[in-house]
């Protein structure tokens, strides 16, 4: 670590580090933990705490706000990864072998399409989207979508590159000047608050690092009023890092390369390179990829799991922005938390260690009252929610 600034940041976090794990271990050894649940497993002041419990047995759980407002997702240190948008392997295979009843396919279908519009979505980060590309040619059109370079997530979960900088050299090096590719690359819209220093944003990062650009290649700003969505409509390949979007393109049958270990990665309806490599001989056979009807239904299945099955109502804050996601706490009685079935089985899972997710029985046949809860609107207390499968 030949860098000054970042050697001494480096102490600075492992001082830290060092510190609380100290005062983990001294809880730990006090007390009767029975369990234990954090938000930021990525960080030191929750990740520390987790892998401690793990350690000795003791079960060791995440959660982060769903996408949908007033919702839950829970995770598990057992898992692939801790964040709380991995779910169990098992759970997932079995979500992946079982059909979606027509119901169920509708429900997702008004999940899906509330996405784009803004209604069942609490990270809703397209304003002003009326802008249109004119591609003007024949040509294999390819989207490449980064995530904003300052997520902490993207160095746990670096699987084929070094970095989010790498990939996107790698890509324009492959792709510029092929006059059968039209690539284009939007930006995060989280970039619209910029970064800086070593986490530059894209759109700044390309202009000093890789300009002047192959005439192939279109770079859009942060600011653009090209939504994702509008950009689905032309492209016949998707290439993403980390980020959601990929999963609504695969939804819409585009083929999906997925770069990085995201939680859809490796279930069946993305392409997954391993290694700069492999990752290139994709590339090279841009024209081959195609998503066949198994991709089709793993996706479709799969997303119903997450947003109908493993989102859990928790209608004990809001979102005030949809653009910032700043969210706040609602008031809230004792009582009502005392009474509240969902809330319950969250407890009973985190100490039990089982997955919490709502059994597809209690998701069949209840569509409009199901639409009604994602978006927010209302809170159904289901007392058939379960900790299992």
């Amino acid at each position: 670590m030949q860098d000054s600034e970042d050697r001494s940041a480096y102490q600075r976090f492992l001082r830290s580090g060092l510190r609380v794990a100290e005062v983990a271990d001294w809880i730990y050894e006090t007390y009767d933990v029975d369990a234990t649940i954090s938000f930021m497993s990525a960080y030191i002041y929750g990740g520390i705490y987790l892998k401690m419990a793990q350690n000795r047995d003791i079960p060791a759980r995440t959660f982060r706000k769903g996408y949908i407002d007033k919702t839950l997702l829970i995770g598990d240190m057992k898992n692939v990864s801790p964040n709380a948008l991995y779910a169990n392997s098992e759970v997932v295979q079995k979500a992946i072998e079982t059909p979606l009843s027509d119901t169920e396919q509708r429900l997702l279908e008004k999940i899906m399409s509330g996405r784009e519009t803004g209604e069942t979505t609490r990270q809703y980060q397209i304003q002003g989207s009326s802008g249109e590309l004119d591609l003007g040619d024949d040509s294999i059109v390819v989207g490449l979508f980064p995530n904003v370079p300052w997520d902490a997530a993207l160095d746990v979960y670096n699987v084929t590159f070094d970095s989010l900088y790498e990939w996107i050299q790698t890509t324009v090096d492959a792709l510029g000047d092929r006059s059968d590719i039209t690539m284009i690359l939007k930006p995060h819209p989280g970039e619209v608050r910029a970064g800086s220093g070593k986490w530059a944003r894209v759109s700044d990062w390309v202009t000093e690092e890789l300009e002047p650009l192959p005439a192939n290649i279109v770079v859009l700003s942060p600011e653009t009023e090209v939504s994702p969505y509008e950009l689905m409509s032309d492209l016949d390949v998707g290439i993403v890092y980390m980020s959601t979007v990929g999963m609504e393109m695969a939804y819409r049958g585009i083929p999906m390369i997925m770069v990085e270990n995201t939680h859809y990665r490796d279930i069946g309806f993305t392409f997954d390179p391993g290694t700069p490599r492999e990752y290139e001989e994709l590339l090279d056979s841009l024209s081959s990829l195609s998503m066949d009807e198994t991709m089709q239904t793993a996706v479709e299945k799969y997303l119903y799991l997450l947003f109908v099955q493993r989102h859990l109502e928790f209608p004990f804050y809001d979102t005030e922005d949809n653009f910032s996601r700043q969210t706040q706490r609602l008031p809230v009685s004792h009582e009502t938390l005392a009474s509240d079935d969902i809330l319950e089985a969250i407890v009973d899972g985190v100490l039990t260690g089982e997955p919490v997710m709502k059994p597809r029985e209690a998701t069949s046949g209840i569509e409009e009252i199901a639409f009604r809860l994602w978006r927010g609107r209302h809170h159904y207390s289901n007392s058939s929610l379960a900790i299992d499968y």
